[in-house]
């Protein structure tokens, strides 16, 4: 499958944040970074727009559990950090940022979050990852690399202040059945 190295990871969060500040004012924009690997990207974003404008965008950290059903019903249920949020949200333009995005639950327990804190005047997504594998209607505004993934596929971001390097791995699960007819969000269903 597919492989990102550093390089190719800070090319990618560099491209996102030129165009984020072509979309948006750094004056008026938050960053939330969808806990823990997202506030990591979050951080790194603030920096590079930092070096960019001289202005140091507020960034936060959103804790999704309470947020995502899914996970509520869940045996092995994660723990109940607070989010993290340093300003008042009403009236800003929030940045959300997630590692992967898979289904889009991830953006739609983000959105329900957000609205939890606040009323801001526009919310934008980037993602490092887009699997193309959406149950729900949302897509990312930036998008660092684009790897369409079976529902078998795998997916394993490491992040240098986490895990000791940057390196994106997507492969195939071994012994995964064969899906024989797939959505696409562009085509709609398709044979693969």
């Amino acid at each position: 499958m597919q492989n990102f190295d550093e390089k190719e990871i800070s090319a990618a969060l560099n491209r996102m944040s030129a165009e984020l500040l072509e979309a948006a004012s750094p004056q008026n924009l938050v960053i939330l970074g969808v806990e823990t690997a997202g506030q990591v990207l979050a951080t790194r974003v603030q920096h590079r727009i930092y070096q960019e404008t001289d202005c140091m965008v507020p960034v936060g950290q959103l804790s999704l559990n309470v947020y995502r059903q899914d996970r509520l019903r869940s045996e092995h249920f994660v723990n109940l950090n607070p989010s993290n949020i340093p300003v008042d949200l009403n009236d800003r333009d929030i940045l959300l940022i997630d590692t992967v995005m898979n289904s889009g639950r991830n953006i739609q327990a983000a959105l329900e979050a957000i609205m939890d804190h606040g009323h801001p005047s526009a919310v934008r997504t980037m993602v490092l990852i887009d699997t193309q594998r959406l149950v729900l209607p949302v897509q990312a505004n930036f998008t660092g690399f684009t790897v369409p993934l079976s529902s078998d596929d795998e997916v394993d971001v490491q992040l240098l202040e986490i895990h000791g390097q940057d390196q994106v791995s997507c492969q195939a699960q071994v012994n995964a059945p064969v899906s024989w007819l797939t959505y696409s969000h562009l085509k709609g269903w398709v044979l693969r």
